[in-house]
């Protein structure tokens, strides 16, 4: 069972009826919480390292699908800390190209908006709107929005999440807390699961 101390599940608890996200004609903070619900409806389905790497591709892939109305082109990213960097892990099933070469994925700490976010522990992005001073150009980066946030704070183990399209899209309050909700619920699900595993010796 999901222990008690995981307090992720108040994101969930959100009242939307009378909310003004109710008058967005695709409702796409519904999906969040279906999508979020069904991450953590798995927490203890997952008993081994397998069922754990299906989950991680199924949440990318859920985030995928909540995005994809926001632009053509959305990638769904997952950076995890590797000596000094950040380094690209896992993208969503319609990204994998990203993965052949993915150099101008790798970031320090406090470099670009992904270590900014890693760093700081919390959700960073730019768009055209919103041109960060931490985001720096890469080569064949051609990004016009993307947002991050860390999964369990600052200088985790697990590493960023980030949406990201070369298209672009003005991120909105919804698309904020969207992936602050997917990302606490896999959080709560990542943390169950290492319990479980050191308990299991």
């Amino acid at each position: 069972m999901l222990n008690t101390q995981d307090n992720s599940l108040l994101f969930l608890n959100i009242n939307i009826k009378n909310s003004w996200i109710n008058n967005v004609k695709y409702n796409q903070f519904q999906h969040v919480q279906e999508y979020a619900s069904d991450i953590l409806g798995r927490i203890d389905d997952v008993t081994s390292d397998k069922e754990l790497d299906n989950l991680k591709q199924d949440f990318l892939n859920d985030l995928y699908n909540i995005y994809c109305h926001r632009s053509k082109d959305v990638q769904i990213t997952w950076l995890v800390p590797n000596g000094n960097k950040l380094k690209l892990n896992l993208v969503n099933d319609n990204s994998k190209d990203l993965l052949k070469n993915n150099e101008y994925y790798n970031f320090k700490k406090n470099e670009g908006v992904v270590g900014k976010s890693y760093s700081g522990g919390e959700l960073e992005f730019f768009d055209n709107n919103n041109l960060d001073s931490n985001y720096r150009t890469r080569s064949k980066c051609m990004n016009k929005t993307y947002l991050c946030i860390p999964i369990d704070g600052a200088n985790s183990d697990f590493g960023v999440i980030g949406v990201g399209s070369d298209s672009g899209f003005i991120v909105s309050d919804i698309d904020k807390d969207g992936l602050k909700i997917m990302v606490r619920a896999l959080e709560s699900l990542l943390k169950h699961y290492e319990r479980q595993k050191n308990n299991r010796g």
